[in-house]
């Protein structure tokens, strides 16, 4: 019976998509029962599979171009005398296509970027004829449509921003109408910027029904009964199972209701609000203690995100139960399910991430000295977005022999103790700027960490048109940044080797001033010298930083290599330090010989 009807839904879907023309394919009996088959169908088989075989045939771009024919007709001034039974069946249409873009957007990512792709849809104000135009079930479909849709904010918005002010107008006007008013909050949460909540009037109600929501999962969840219901909801470009409950004709999901609490809480100066003043921190204890692997995953997260705030995090550490359930998640004793079930690796790798973001708050951990480690390496931190750029800056980095740390396959991030060496090792941090950067509680924890050690930071914008904000904001101040988003790479690159080289000098300067923590005996034979031993030596010796940066990472192999360079091929030896760098002294390269010719001629 199911493969008889998806079959016969396969070969709908092929007539619908393989359509050349869409103009008034309203009036036209065959498709419009064709479109109600497949809203049919679709309700009675997996929604999974039915997701899969409409994206299999791109029918996101025929859903637009459908609702756009629809559109057409209705603003069309010669179309304002229509018959009312034409308009019922044109209202009946749009009714079918929104419940069908409704389906897709709640099940599939894949879906919701391919919709925002279509031009035909995406260049029209739709939702303001709608709100005109339709009400009840129309009206409902239209708004879950765009709050799935609102996952992609930055799109949805792209080519009209008056779109704001048309939700804010609906969250007033459509309150009578099932679930509408939190619909239009949740679509708020998705599209605004983090400075734009405060200027947002309703902005205390928004957070009351988004928690409100949380609450009433959260109960259920701890309660485990019958009213618990799971669903399968594509996140990440998996399918989870998560917790939902219906409210109107809608049923919300825990993730998307929390991700929306999330987008609010960037913003610094309303993670008091949300933690403090609705309850919230019983329901997350609840979830973190009950929830699924996916839910306690996006409720840490959240806690994560909040925690940035110090006061937050002293909560959290002196609420005992809380704590413990951080510090001690519950882990399968099968090794292989963890092996296999990345969401549960992900859970973990945001626990760690809290803890040390708590404890760091909290001041529990001592915090390293700069002089006790040693200095290695230029760290750039950055988010997966721009990994290919910032691999090409250190590839011409690296060709002016500067060693450069990157989490290139972002294996550290799942660290915290990792990053926290890589941050500390450093010489300086080049801070890769974008919304993604800005927002993500990993980058923000590299960054926070780098700042509380007094590291040198240069900032590199890798955005077009990117304004940092909040944190980001804070941590930039005043400071200038070299914009990859905007002007060419050989500029820019350029401009970062000045900066290095003047932040260089700044370190040559204080240099002497290091105190050198205590190392082990060196090896007698200098040619086994290793990089670590070298170092120390340049440092003891009070060589000149700019020689070292010139010939790093250096061994004893390579010292003795420029020992003999300077005994058999002096000119080379000498060329070799000055060349593409007029700041290196002559007073320098002589420090530098004189110590050569001790350690290797001594007897």
């Amino acid at each position: 019976m199911k493969q008889a009807m998806e079959s016969d839904l396969k070969l709908k879907i092929e007539l619908i998509t393989g359509l050349s023309n869409f103009d008034k394919f309203f009036n036209n009996k065959e498709y419009y029962e064709c479109v109600l088959s497949i809203y049919n169908i679709g309700c009675r088989i997996d929604k999974i599979r039915f997701v899969k075989l409409g994206c299999q045939y791109r029918f996101a771009f025929a859903l637009s171009k459908m609702l756009e024919s629809c559109y057409n007709y209705l603003i069309d001034e010669k179309n304002k005398n229509y018959l009312s039974n034409d308009i019922e069946n044109l209202y009946k249409i749009i009714s079918v296509l929104f419940a069908l873009v409704r389906i897709f957007t709640n099940h599939s990512i894949k879906f919701n970027k391919e919709f925002h792709e279509a031009k035909e849809y995406k260049n029209k104000n739709y939702s303001k004829n709608v709100s005109e135009n339709l009400v009840g079930f129309l009206v409902r479909s239209a708004i879950g449509s765009l709050v799935n849709l609102s996952t992609n904010s930055s799109q949805l918005i792209e080519s009209n921003r008056n779109f704001l002010n048309v939700v804010v107008k609906l969250s007033k006007d459509l309150k009578q109408i099932d679930d509408c008013e939190l619909a239009c909050y949740i679509i708020l949460a998705n599209i605004l910027e983090e400075d734009e909540f405060l200027k947002f009037l309703s902005l205390e109600n928004l957070l009351r029904e988004l928690i409100k929501v949380i609450s009433k999962m959260a109960n259920i969840i701890s309660a485990k009964t019958k009213d618990l219901i799971r669903m399968p909801i594509e996140i990440e470009d998996k399918i989870e199972n998560v917790c939902v409950i219906p409210m109107g004709q809608t049923l919300w999901h825990f993730v998307e209701i929390i991700e929306s609490l999330y987008k609010i809480a960037l913003n610094d100066s309303l993670k008091k609000d949300i933690y403090f003043n609705f309850g919230l921190k019983q329901s997350l204890t609840s979830i973190v203690n009950d929830g699924n692997n996916i839910e306690k995953k996006y409720a840490i997260k959240f806690l994560n995100q909040l925690c940035f705030d110090s006061e937050i995090a002293k909560d959290i550490y002196n609420d005992k139960k809380l704590w413990n359930l951080i510090k001690n998640p519950q882990r399968p004793s099968n090794s292989e399910f963890i092996a296999k079930n990345l969401c549960f690796t992900d859970f973990i790798i945001d626990i760690d991430q809290l803890i040390w973001t708590v404890e760091n708050k909290c001041q529990v951990k001592d915090l390293n000295n700069e002089d006790n480690f040693e200095q290695r390496h230029i760290m750039i931190s950055y988010n997966e977005e721009n990994r290919d750029l910032c691999l090409r800056i250190k590839c011409e980095l690296e060709n002016d022999k500067h060693v450069i740390w990157i989490d290139a396959e972002k294996i550290y991030a799942s660290n915290t103790e990792l990053m926290k060496k890589a941050v500390e090792e450093s010489k300086f941090v080049l801070i890769c700027m974008n919304k993604k950067y800005q927002e993500n509680p990993s980058c923000r924890i590299e960054a926070d960490y780098a700042l509380q050690l007094n590291k040198p930071i240069i900032f590199l914008n890798m955005e077009r048109d990117f304004k940092p904000k909040g944190w980001l904001s804070r941590i930039l101040g005043s400071n200038e940044f070299i914009d990859f988003g905007k002007n060419e790479f050989n500029e820019c690159i350029q401009s970062l080797k000045l900066q290095i080289s003047n932040k260089m000098i700044e370190i040559t300067d204080s240099f002497s001033d290091i105190t050198i923590a205590p190392i082990k005996e060196r090896s007698e034979n200098i040619e086994n010298w290793s990089y670590e031993e070298t170092d120390n030596w340049f440092r003891e010796k009070n060589i000149s930083y700019l020689i070292f940066q010139k010939i790093s990472p250096c061994n004893g192999e390579l010292l003795k290599q420029y020992y003999e360079m300077f005994l058999y091929t002096r000119e080379f030896y000498y060329s070799s330090l000055t060349s593409n760098s007029n700041k290196i002294q002559m007073r320098d390269i002589g420090v530098f010989t004189n110590e050569l010719k001790k350690v290797f001629e001594k007897k």
